[in-house]
């Protein structure tokens, strides 16, 4: 497929997938290597507060746009089609692979780092409830978990870069 057959829906369509991809990228990574090494270093009750706000806000802010990538790719690979050879052809599957990875962070969030998740929000609400006045003992593995949580949230991270890398390749690469 040649440049001046591709449709502007079509390359506006990749580079809203990609971007997404790549804004969901930048911000899981900011969450990994910027905002927990900072939180690490606070005691276990602002920590925990500082968690959940960032939590919420990754909560609300992450899914549409993995959703909006995802979909993109999807589009772009159906519009891909071509015929060669009398064939129809799709040589995009690729793409189908990026958007099953940019969605992916989904259900890796809520079945894979469900626990972590769990057991720090149920640290958060204690502090809440209680203030300052919760045992020190209890929170003891605060910091432990939202090390653990940062870890698992890189591998989401990586799931996302990759799906941008192969929808970097597959949909500028290949349609052009």
């Amino acid at each position: 497929m040649s440049t001046l057959l591709t449709p502007p829906s079509l390359r506006t369509t990749q580079a809203l997938g990609l971007t997404t991809s790549l804004l969901l990228t930048g911000s899981a990574l900011n969450f990994t290597f910027a905002i927990v090494p900072i939180i690490l270093l606070a005691p276990p009750s602002t920590l925990l507060r500082q968690w959940k706000l960032n939590f919420d806000l990754g909560k609300v802010s992450q899914p549409p746009l993995a959703l909006i990538s995802s979909v993109s790719y999807v589009y772009v690979f159906a519009k891909s089609w071509y015929v060669r050879d009398g064939a129809w052809r799709n040589d995009m599957w690729g793409l189908l692979v990026a958007a099953a990875l940019s969605v992916g962070i989904v259900p890796w969030t809520v079945v894979m780092m469900g626990d972590v998740n769990s057991r720090l929000m149920e640290m958060e609400r204690g502090v809440r409830e209680m203030g300052d006045g919760v045992k020190e003992e209890s929170m003891r593995n605060a910091h432990e978990l939202v090390d653990r949580w940062g870890m698992l949230n890189l591998v989401s991270t990586g799931m996302v870069g990759l799906g941008a890398a192969i929808g970097a390749w597959k949909g500028f690469g290949d349609v052009v």
